[in-house]
């Protein structure tokens, strides 16, 4: 399953991309930081995973530093940017003036691509920066191929403005320049009602883990795996207690056949999650996790957050 992607000879895939020969639509999947910091962002690779393993899409990853594309911009019909920190707007910014991309959806015509963002930072309050993108995905992922790429598609021969309102239909999905928002009261308004999105929320039915490992990745050649999304404690400092409600867990299943995987590949494995910890299996993870070490295999683990207070002997 492994494969060596030209001008990305520091990384090997841990499944198989499909050869999209002619494909429906071109795709950027931007992240607006350095490769190495973006090669470390889970959700990123993995939605990545998704379009690189369907025959309806070519899609290529750019960063901040990326100097050479295979896609030319022209050729570009949807660009997804997924950013995890304020700052990273910066580089949003930087990449659009890369490719003499005008800063605000309402300067771009129908010669630009569709822009999307999504991520924590877009997820959390997407109104400071909605003037710069066509549409905003609120909530988890999962499932963005099958219905925002698939309305993209089958309209893509409209103008953009009929793109938007059919995009404007799917859950998670806001589309600002349908709506408008009043600074002094905080407030959305869509046809002078109060309009809210309906947050995407997926079911963990899998544990999403690292597709690629990376040499120069911030984790270098570090096979991530998600735990948990969001968080119990909903502590009133911490967005992840409510921004990715309700809790969920990976079952432990896959949690330990994604382990017995990655260790085919490396020898560092990572727990994800705003509170491993909570998982209800983590006692019973961690005694497979001392055994696997004990009796077969020595490997590094690094986890990601933790509680004192939900510490077992066990898991100690």
């Amino acid at each position: 399953m492994s494969k060596i992607q030209d001008n990305f000879d520091d990384e090997e895939y841990l499944y198989s991309p499909v050869n999209s020969a002619n494909p429906d639509l071109n795709i950027w999947m931007a992240f607006p930081a350095v490769k190495n910091f973006g090669m470390a962002a889970l959700g990123f690779l993995n939605m990545f995973k998704i379009l690189d393993t369907n025959e309806k899409y070519f899609a290529e990853r750019i960063f901040s530093d990326t100097e050479k594309t295979k896609l030319l911009y022209k050729n570009v019909d949807v660009i997804f940017f997924s950013f995890v920190f304020e700052f990273d707007f910066l580089q949003v910014l930087k990449i659009f003036d890369k490719y003499s991309i005008p800063y605000k959806a309402s300067d771009r015509d129908e010669t630009h691509p569709i822009i999307i963002s999504g991520g924590p930072v877009m997820c959390a309050n997407p109104e400071p920066f909605c003037e710069f993108f066509d549409g905003v995905m609120v909530g988890d992922a999962e499932g963005f191929d099958s219905d925002v790429l698939e309305v993209i598609s089958k309209y893509k021969k409209n103008a953009k403005n009929i793109i938007l309102e059919k995009l404007a239909s799917v859950e998670g999905m806001y589309i600002p320049s349908l709506t408008n928002f009043n600074k002094n009261s905080r407030q959305t308004t869509k046809d002078g009602k109060e309009f809210f999105v309906k947050r995407r929320v997926a079911r963990l039915e899998n544990c999403v883990s690292t597709p690629i490992l990376c040499e120069n990745s911030f984790f270098k050649r570090t096979y991530v795996m998600e735990v948990t999304r969001g968080c119990p404690r909903r502590c009133g400092f911490c967005l992840a207690s409510y921004m990715t409600l309700p809790t969920r867990f990976s079952p432990y299943k896959k949690i330990i056949e994604n382990i017995e995987f990655g260790l085919k590949y490396t020898d560092k494995i990572a727990l994800l999650g705003a509170l491993i910890s909570a998982h209800p299996d983590f006692d019973k993870i961690c005694e497979y996790i001392y055994n696997k070490v004990v009796n077969e295999k020595n490997f590094s683990l690094s986890v990601s957050s933790l509680r004192a207070d939900l510490i077992s002997d066990i898991s100690v």
